[in-house]
């Protein structure tokens, strides 16, 4: 998925505070830097072709994003030990944040819903 505007919205007002964005409380200035850092990364976000043979069995390509059951993810932009996935369905708009544990696996650290149902 490309950089698009609904992405901002995550800085506005209503959803970004000092306190934090969204589920995503700032525990330390580390996790506050890196959303201020992907306020610039995410415009360079560009569209990629995906190919059957790059995905599992379980997940099918499809060239209609309006249709029921889509999902769409941007590539993770990755800021110090910190992940940033935006993620779109038909009827939510949101972004998956997880964080490097010390042995260098991803794991779950929060989440912003910016348009949609809560999850």
């Amino acid at each position: 998925m490309a950089y698009e505007g609904w992405m901002d919205d995550l800085w506005s007002k209503e959803i970004f505070g000092k306190e934090g964005v969204g589920f995503c409380v700032f525990p330390n200035a580390q996790l506050e830097e890196a959303f201020g850092e992907l306020r610039f990364k995410v415009k360079s976000l560009t569209s990629k072709r995906l190919f059957k043979n790059m995905l599992e069995d379980r997940f099918i390509l499809k060239s209609n994003e309006k249709a029921e059951g889509i999902l769409v993810l941007a590539e993770p932009i990755i800021i110090g030990e910190y992940s940033f996935l935006f993620r779109k369905t038909k009827s939510t708009k949101s972004l998956y944040v997880q964080k490097m544990d010390p042995n260098g696996k991803w794991d779950y650290e929060c989440g912003v819903t910016i348009y949609g149902e809560l999850h």
